[in-house]
C-alpha cells in the first residue's frame, strides 16, 4: 500500500498546467522532541504536493492559502529527469487524494 498522511502548514500554492488544472503545494511538517539532556529539539521537513483531481484543485484554488494548517492524505510518486548538465536527478512528490482543514478556511 502506498499511502502518506501529513499534518502541517502550507508554504506556497501555485496553479499550473493548461487552464490551471494542477495545484502544486509546498508543505511543511515539524517534529519536536527532547534530547537526552531534556532540551527541546525541532526538525522541519519540506514536502512537494500535487493535486490533479478537479474537486481538490478547486478547493486549493478557492480556500487554501499560505499558512493554512491541513491534514493531507495521498501517495508517493517518484520521478527522474536529466538536468541541463546532463546529470540524472530524482524527485519525490505526494499526489494528494484528500485534504482536511485543521484551521478555519479563509473567507477571501
Amino acid at each position: 500500500m502506498n499511502k502518506v498522511t501529513l499534518i502541517g502548514h502550507v508554504g506556497n500554492v501555485d496553479m499550473r498546467g493548461e487552464d490551471n488544472k494542477v495545484a502544486s503545494i509546498v508543505f511543511y511538517t515539524k517534529e519536536t522532541w527532547k534530547d537526552k539532556d531534556g532540551q527541546r529539539q525541532e526538525n522541519s521537513q519540506r514536502h512537494s504536493l500535487v493535486a490533479f483531481k478537479p474537486r481538490l484543485v478547486k478547493l486549493v484554488k478557492e480556500h487554501i492559502t499560505k499558512g493554512a494548517y491541513l491534514m493531507i492524505e495521498g501517495c508517493l510518486d517518484y520521478s527522474s529527469y536529466t538536468d541541463k548538465h546532463e546529470i540524472e536527478r530524482y524527485t519525490a512528490q505526494i499526489v494528494v487524494n484528500e485534504i482536511g482543514f485543521l484551521s478555519p478556511r479563509s473567507r477571501d
